[in-house]
C-alpha cells in the first residue's frame, strides 16, 4: 500500500515534481548529453511507478496463510468460513448479493463447501446464496426450525442438540428451542451454533447466534450456559439489542463484529465495546480490518488481516 500521513504526500509530490521537471528538460535542453541524461531519468522513474503498480494490482493477489477461522468483510452482513482441511470448509452466512463473499473464498483458497450454514432469513445473511450455489460445490444447506426464506436449494432442518464432526472440527446446535419459535422474530429463530476447534495444544471453541436478541438469547441459554468460549461473534453486528450479557457471561477472548463501515445503524453500539473492554476481550471487526483469518495453535490465537477495508 502506498505510505499513509505526510510521508505519502510528500512522496507523492516528489515523484510528480521529478516527472514534471524530466518532461520540460527534455522539451528545452539543448545538449545532448544532458537530453539523454533526463530521457534515462524519466525513464528509471516511469519504470519503478511501474514495478510498483502493476504486480501489487494485477500479478500478486492476497493469500491466507494457515488458519481455522476466518470472518470475511462483506460490508453490513455476515459470513464467516470454517477451515476443515484441504480446499474445503464450512460457511456460516453469504452477506447481501454482491457482497464479496466469493472473492472472501478465492482469496482463503476454499473451493467447495461441505456445509453452508444459513442462521436465518435476512438478507444481510443469506442474499449471496444463490451466487455461491452457482459458483462453488456445496454439500449441505442448514438452516434452524424457525427458518422461513424460500431457497432455491434443498434445505435440512438442524435439531438443537444435534452434533457432528469433520476432521479437526466440530459443531453443536444450542438453538433456537422449538418452545421458544412460537411468535419470535426473525432475528430470535438464528441458528445458534458451538464450533469447536481440535488445535494443537488443546480444543478452542467458537461461539455465533446470527442476530439473535439478548431476550431471546437469555432464555435459551439461561438453563445451559456454554462454558469455555474462546471466540465470540457479536449477535446483531453488536447492535445493542443483541445485549452485552452473552460477553460477560462467556468473557471470551476474541469478539469479531462484521459490520459494514459507516453503517446508518450505528453498529457496533458503545455498550457492547465497553463489554468487551470489561472482560478483556480483543475487538476484530471488518470495518477496520477488513477480512480477518484467526489461527489457533498451542493455546494461542493469531489474528490476520487480508487487504483492508472495503466498505
Amino acid at each position: 500500500p502506498w505510505p499513509q500521513g505526510t510521508g505519502g504526500v510528500l512522496l507523492a509530490v516528489v515523484i510528480t515534481l521529478v516527472l514534471c521537471a524530466s518532461i520540460l528538460l527534455l522539451g528545452h535542453a539543448q545538449v545532448p548529453w544532458l537530453r539523454h541524461g533526463v530521457r534515462a531519468l524519466l525513464g528509471a522513474v516511469v519504470l519503478v511507478l511501474c514495478a510498483l503498480v502493476l504486480p501489487a494490482t494485477l500479478l500478486v493477489r492476497p493469500s491466507a496463510p494457515e488458519w481455522n477461522l476466518a470472518m470475511c468483510d462483506v460490508g453490513q452482513g455476515d459470513a464467516l468460513v470454517i477451515n476443515t482441511g484441504g480446499q474445503g470448509g464450512w460457511l456460516i452466512d453469504t452477506g447481501n448479493p454482491g457482497s464479496g463473499v466469493l472473492q472472501c473464498l478465492d482469496t482463503l483458497g476454499v473451493r467447495h463447501l461441505e456445509k453452508v450454514f444459513i442462521t436465518h432469513a435476512h438478507e444481510d445473511h443469506m442474499g449471496a446464496l444463490p451466487e455461491v450455489l452457482q459458483a462453488i460445490e456445496v454439500g449441505e444447506v442448514l438452516v434452524s426450525g424457525g427458518f422461513r426464506g424460500a431457497v432455491q436449494a434443498p434445505l435440512r432442518v438442524l435439531q438443537s442438540g444435534e452434533q457432528q464432526q469433520e476432521g479437526s472440527v466440530s459443531f453443536t446446535v444450542l438453538g433456537p428451542e422449538p418452545g421458544l419459535l412460537r411468535g419470535a422474530s426473525v432475528n430470535d429463530t438464528s441458528l445458534v451454533l458451538r464450533v469447536d476447534f481440535h488445535a494443537p495444544g488443546g480444543p478452542v471453541s467458537f461461539f455465533t447466534a446470527g442476530d439473535m436478541e439478548s431476550e431471546a438469547m437469555s432464555r435459551l441459554l439461561t438453563p445451559n450456559p456454554p462454558q469455555g468460549i474462546s471466540v465470540l461473534k457479536a449477535s446483531h453486528h453488536g447492535a445493542r439489542n443483541g445485549g452485552s450479557e452473552l460477553i460477560e457471561r462467556l468473557h471470551p477472548k476474541l469478539l469479531l463484529i462484521p459490520v459494514g463501515a459507516g453503517n446508518s445503524y450505528g453498529h457496533p453500539h458503545p455498550q457492547i465495546l465497553e463489554a468487551a473492554k470489561r472482560v478483556g476481550a480483543q475487538v476484530l471487526r471488518t470495518d477496520q480490518q477488513g477480512t480477518v483469518t484467526i489461527t489457533f495453535a498451542h493455546g494461542r490465537a493469531t489474528a490476520t488481516r487480508i487487504g483492508v477495508p472495503v466498505r
